[in-house]
């Protein structure tokens, strides 16, 4: 999962860009959570 970037986008909004934050999963956590929406962008909380 980390090597596609999969992450769960989520409700806090990140104060400079006004985006919701991403957070990176892992397959354990996939498979632990019963509801996600998931992306797999670059990372955007990593900067340029």
């Amino acid at each position: 999962m980390t090597e596609i970037n999969a992450s769960w986008i989520g409700s806090e909004l990140d104060p400079e860009t006004r985006v919701e934050r991403l957070h990176r999963v892992d397959l354990d956590y996939m498979r632990s959570a019963r509801l996600m929406m998931l992306v797999n962008l670059p990372d955007l909380n990593d900067g340029p």
